[in-house]
């Protein structure tokens, strides 16, 4: 067989398929909205009583870790990131909590405002991150697949 090198090219649809690209995970948007809740309620629970914070930032900085891995399996990195930034700041609370050396009295002030300025920040990133969860779970090229 003789290739004409001046025939005309032939190209196949798959040709111009986007490359493959990661699934959503309904489990990470579960633990997304999680996150959410836990934020949420640490937030309300340091207000009432600062001493909430040994249960509320334990089970941020244990929710963190699954988060930021099961977010890196997923391939979104705004979700990694904030599943590190809750063992980050559970990790950076209890460093000057101790440094400072504050009874609950003399932290709980201090302590909940740094806790209202990670929420302030987290809470968005979270609502951003489920978004982007949910854009991804309809997108077209995974629905025909």
């Amino acid at each position: 067989m003789v290739l004409n090198p001046y025939a005309p090219t032939v190209t196949t649809p798959e040709a111009y398929a986007p490359g493959p690209t990661r699934p959503s995970s309904k489990t990470l948007r579960v633990l997304l909205l999680l996150h959410l809740v836990l934020v949420a309620g640490g937030v309300a629970g340091a207000e009432y009583d600062i001493e909430s914070i040994m249960i509320s930032g334990g089970l941020l900085a244990v929710f963190g870790i699954v988060l930021s891995i099961i977010a890196h399996r997923s391939g979104n990195l705004i979700a990694m990131l904030l599943g590190l930034s809750s063992i980050i700041f559970v990790i950076a609370i209890l460093v000057l909590i101790n440094v400072m050396q504050w009874d609950p009295r003399e932290a709980d002030r201090p302590v909940c405002i740094l806790i209202w300025v990670y929420a302030s920040a987290a809470v968005p990133a979270t609502i951003f991150s489920v978004k982007m969860e949910n854009a991804r779970a309809f997108m077209p090229s995974e629905m025909e697949s």
